[in-house]
């Protein structure tokens, strides 16, 4: 319902589910579920293990350029930030081809499966909003 109401196909949300109950059934609120999963996945595992290496990085430099007591402290909250965005970032980054399908699929006025929405994008369409 959120990406349709962005995308300005209804003017309300309860005249976006009235509607979608209409055309596509109950089944059709849960349009997109299996390519948000298939986003999801990747870009969590993508974040926690590039926020875990980039920790694991630091303990190696504090070990080898500061005393060992100093290994196990915490990150002030100006790295945690930091770090933490360039995560993120790396991970938006890789899975937006999966973005842009999961989102073609939630707007798409007929049901749609991730093959037909690939192919309608197109190679090219797939980093469409990552550069």
């Amino acid at each position: 319902i959120t990406q349709r109401m962005q995308a300005g196909q209804y003017l309300s949300t309860s005249v976006a589910v009235k509607q979608i109950l209409a055309e596509d059934g109950f089944a059709g609120l849960f349009r997109g579920y299996l390519s948000t999963s298939l986003r999801d996945a990747p870009f969590m595992a993508l974040l926690f293990l590039s926020y875990e290496q980039f920790k694991t990085w630091k303990v190696r430099l504090t070990f080898a350029y500061d005393e060992p007591g100093r290994v196990l402290s915490p990150w002030s909250d100006a790295e945690t930030v930091l770090w933490g965005g360039i995560s993120g970032f790396i991970a938006g980054f890789l899975t937006t081809p999966f973005d842009v399908v999961k989102t073609r699929i939630m707007t798409s006025p007929q049901q749609m499966t991730v093959a037909e929405a690939m192919r309608s994008i197109g190679a090219a369409g797939l980093c469409i909003g990552a550069v």
